[in-house]
């Protein structure tokens, strides 16, 4: 009895376990090949965004604010523009904002 309970809870949870996979869209493969989430995200300090994409191609300071935190715009070229694939910023260029130590924004350039 014991076996044939757990064999049984076994596949219940394979069957109701695996029903909310989906498989990835081609399309999203090919554009985020080494998955959807960004390495880098809103609040991140300086010292993190070096860490997952190293140096900025260009570091443009835009001033300070009434409370003295210097805001910075961080420029990323893109490498290879005719890529389909939006990793880091290897076909699309992408320009960071700080405000302090701490990124604010990230835009995309246009193609």
């Amino acid at each position: 009895m014991k076996k044939q309970l757990g064999f049984l809870a076994i596949v219940l949870l394979f069957v109701f376990g695996c029903a909310e996979i989906q498989p990835p869209n081609p399309i999203d493969v090919i554009k985020h090949p080494w998955g959807t989430k960004p390495d880098i995200r809103i609040g991140m300090t300086k010292e993190e965004v070096i860490k997952y994409w190293d140096q900025p191609d260009k570091k443009e300071e835009l001033g300070t604010d009434r409370w003295g935190v210097t805001k910075e715009k961080w420029t990323y070229f893109g490498r290879y523009p005719d890529m389909p694939l939006d990793y880091k910023y290897l076909s699309i260029t992408k320009i960071l904002y700080f405000d302090g130590q701490h990124l604010t924004n990230v835009e995309t350039e246009p193609r």
